[in-house]
């Protein structure tokens, strides 16, 4: 170093570097916590979490730092790069905070999985269209270090003009080149210590098979823990499975086969309930999966006017099943019609139609097929979406999938979709059109995120007087009037049902695909329009000022409903409210006890049996049993007074049911 820098020109230096390390980890250390995202289910952290973290985050932004030195030789160019790296990694923090609102959980790669869609370019509208949504929740305080970066870029540029533009520091290519590569290696031997130790601390644990992207995160760091996960996912094809896990999987699918089984929450042998076997044997099933169909609508009122009449009327003249959750992960609509149609859940970061896709699944259509029944799904959109033209022939086991390019638009499209009311009449069509009993699995679609004023929408709240207008919130306004309309297509429906004589020997099922993706707090603006006597609107949003309001969100968002209505004068099963819990992976196993059906293998329970419930979410590990709610990652509980120890009863029966289901998943059936 030749030229003589005054104590203030090398101590900007040191501010400077230091403030890029430091305010960059600290990015990414509060965008994965609830400090920045409320709703984020994080671990408990403990100390050699915290220090392990920084060590993995410290190793990366110094091999970054590295880059700078020996790709910028002035000062002046070496302190851009470390404003536009740091402008590229809050840009990401906010990237990650959108994501996290919207589905609840961090990115994996592994997510990406999504697109393999065929029908990607629809896909990528969908995103766009939702971009206004998404950047209105995005967490901006991510870009405090851009702006300290940026502050401080031009107070130093003024203060050290003649300095920057001059001799640098590092001057000489030696220096540099010393520097930089002792740096880059500094930063690995960091981040590989903290990823050894990460995975040494994990070794024989439920982790180990499980891996949360978030507790990876949490422990090592979340810039080093996208490094490990990107060679994870694309570069690394781990495939060794030892013999005594595969002996456990065996083991357990063998019990499956018993439709009597103990339950892992009190010991006691349950079965199928006695009362409602084969009460429906030969009868026609219209099983409707309803897009965005949150259980809170479910009697909801705006100024004294239902939003869902039709589905109100359901609910009280059928089976309505008001504790019953969503199961979907990342893969969304077509996790739920994988949950449904295989009993199982999906693991939660990958789209189970992809990264899962098997032809020897016991599932609800081949199980109806078997049994002699014609069998078909019918869907809005293009067959190629999510693969559905293929999928729910070869995986599921459909005779045939009806998609949009095989139905006529005859009352307009709802936003760039077959409309529900003529998808819905166009099953009944195909229903007609068949001599054998009909198992239809109709997909509606009007109802789709994130709601934006349509024509068709618009013009049937305003021909029957149903008004949003109120409500403050565009997100709420839009999906009120969406669910408005698709309630009056169901209601149509059944008015065609029984014009078709078809009642007495059909029996129609709906539920929830996955919740609305409406923040509570706009429900909770809006309460004093809104009036629920079947699903009382306060105890389940709650005031933020309650403590518990987060358990409310949680809760509001993983619960939708589930309904078996018979559309006949004598119902065969009374009608009833059922309140335990329950969740998508039971429908199979309800069904098949009332149609007669004989599955491979019993997963979940009989809606109808007394079995206590659980139910847990794959994509956040939000969990759900009779007892109460519990946020596995960081251990709360919300509902009864649950001792400690039950607890950790609780939590080890959830991790172990999570464990043998994604075994499932990834080895298939080997009994």
């Amino acid at each position: 170093m030749s030229h003589n820098f005054t104590k203030q020109y090398i101590g900007m230096h040191l501010i400077y570097t230091t403030l890029f390390l430091f305010l960059n980890i600290a990015n990414g250390f509060l965008v994965n916590s609830t400090i920045f995202n409320e709703y984020l289910s994080t671990y408990n952290r403990d100390l050699f979490m915290i220090i392990n973290y920084m060590f993995g985050d410290f190793g990366f932004m110094t091999i970054l730092f590295a880059f700078g030195i020996l790709f910028f030789k002035k000062d002046i160019s070496r302190m851009r790069y470390m404003m536009i790296v740091t402008l590229v990694v809050s840009m990401l923090c906010i990237m990650s905070s959108m994501y996290i609102y919207n589905y609840g959980t961090v990115f994996a790669f592994s997510n990406l999985t999504a697109l393999n869609n065929p029908a990607g370019g629809m896909a990528l509208e969908f995103m766009l269209s939702m971009a206004t949504v998404l950047f209105r929740h995005a967490q901006y305080l991510t870009l405090i270090p851009v702006i300290v970066m940026v502050s401080l870029y031009i107070i130093y540029r003024k203060k050290f003009k003649s300095e920057l533009e001059g001799t640098p520091v590092l001057g000489y290519l030696r220096s540099r080149l010393y520097m930089g590569f002792s740096f880059i290696f500094i930063g690995i031997l960091l981040m590989v210590n903290a990823l050894a130790s990460y995975q040494s601390d994990i070794e024989e644990t439920w982790f180990e098979e499980n891996g949360s992207v978030l507790y990876g995160i949490q422990t090592i760091g979340m810039f080093n823990y996208y490094v490990y996960d990107f060679y994870a996912t694309y570069l690394s094809d781990i495939t060794d499975v030892k013999e005594e896990k595969i002996q456990a999987l065996k083991d357990y699918l063998n019990d499956a086969t018993n439709p009597n089984q103990e339950s892992p929450l009190n010991g006691v042998l349950y079965g199928n309930n006695t009362d409602t076997a084969h009460l429906f044997e030969g009868k026609n099933l219209i099983l409707i999966q309803v897009e965005s169909l949150s259980n809170f609508v479910i009697g909801l009122e705006i100024n004294g006017v239902e939003v869902t009449p039709n589905l109100n009327m359901m609910a009280l003249s059928g089976s309505y099943f008001n504790k019953f959750y969503s199961t979907v992960g990342i893969g969304n609509t077509s996790d739920a019609e994988f949950s449904v149609m295989t009993g199982l859940y999906p693991d939660g970061n990958r789209v189970s139609i992809y990264e899962y896709e098997r032809s020897q699944y016991d599932t609800l259509a081949k199980a109806f097929s078997q049994a002699g029944y014609h069998t078909f799904s019918i869907h809005g959109n293009v067959s190629t979406f999510y693969s559905r033209g293929t999928n729910h022939l070869a995986m599921f086991g459909f005779d045939t999938h009806i998609g949009m390019e095989n139905l006529e638009n005859k009352t307009g499209l709802v936003h760039q979709w077959i409309n529900d009311y003529d998808l819905l009449m166009a099953t009944l069509a195909d229903m007609e059109a068949t001599t054998e009993v009909d198992f239809a699995y109709p997909i509606t679609i009007s109802c789709h995120t994130p709601y934006l004023e349509d024509p068709v929408v618009k013009a049937k709240c305003e021909e029957f007087g149903f008004s949003a207008s109120q409500i403050k919130d565009p997100m709420l306004k839009g999906y009120l009037e969406h669910m408005f309309y698709t309630d009056w297509a169901i209601g149509e429906f059944l008015k065609a049902l029984e014009e078709a004589a078809l009642p007495e020997e059909t029996v129609v099922a709906l539920y929830g695909d996955h919740g609305a993706g409406i923040d509570p707090s706009a429900l909770a603006e809006a309460y004093s329009i809104l009036e629920n006597e079947i699903n009382p609107i306060l105890p389940l949003i709650g005031e933020t000022e309650d403590e518990n309001h987060i358990f409310y969100a949680r809760e509001l968002s993983r619960e939708v409903p589930f309904i078996i209505y018979e559309a006949t004068t004598n119902p065969l099963i009374t009608p009833s409210i059922y309140s335990k819990v329950r969740c998508s992976i039971d429908i199979f196993r309800t069904l098949a006890n009332l149609y007669d059906l004989i599955p491979t293998h019993y997963f979940g329970n009989d809606c109808f049996s007394d079995a206590p419930g659980i139910a847990y979410n794959p994509r956040n590990m939000d969990c759900f049993t009779d007892e109460g709610m519990i946020i596995l990652p960081s251990e709360q509980v919300y509902g009864n007074e649950i001792s400690q120890e039950r607890l950790q009863e609780l939590i080890e029966i959830i991790k172990e049911l999570k464990g043998m289901n994604d075994k499932v998943l990834r080895w298939g059936d080997i009994s």
